[in-house]
């Protein structure tokens, strides 16, 4: 199972900034368990810097039905081998602890960009102090400086 990642804020995902969660590896010793390793990377586009990835690890015992949430844990670009993503179930029975079957999933998986402050588009024909954003009055985009 391969997760959608969310791109944050809206405003990155808009100029092109993206991030990927591929399968990495699996680890099985049936019936005990079985984990599916993923790793993520971000692509980023032109004025945006790399934030970090977020995600939240959800596990349910399938026996008793008790459910918790760990995390959020955060991870860089790309993630490394401690920060990989395992999804997965535990035969706790199996593994005689009388526990039952606890599942393993992802939730909430984002990465996260910000806006890089030193290619914003400026004006500087007027040399003038503080520089400022000149935008064109008929379209009201930014008037880009070359």
């Amino acid at each position: 199972m391969a997760y959608t990642v969310d791109i944050q804020p809206p405003a990155a995902a808009a100029a092109g900034c993206s991030a990927t969660c591929d399968v990495d590896g699996r680890d099985r010793d049936l019936p005990y368990f079985e984990y599916v390793y993923y790793k993520l990377t971000a692509t980023l586009a032109d004025g945006w810097t790399f934030g970090y990835f977020e995600w939240s690890v959800y596990r349910e015992n399938a026996t008793t039905g008790d459910t918790w949430d760990n995390g959020p844990f955060q991870g860089p670009n790309p993630t490394t081998d401690h920060f990989k993503l395992y999804d997965g179930f535990v035969d706790l029975d199996a593994l005689e602890t009388g526990e039952g079957r606890e599942v393993v999933t992802i939730k909430g998986l984002k990465a996260v960009f910000i806006r890089d402050p030193t290619r914003l588009l400026v004006n500087s024909a007027n040399l003038g102090l503080p520089v400022q954003l000149v935008y064109d009055p008929t379209t009201n985009l930014l008037v880009a400086d070359y």
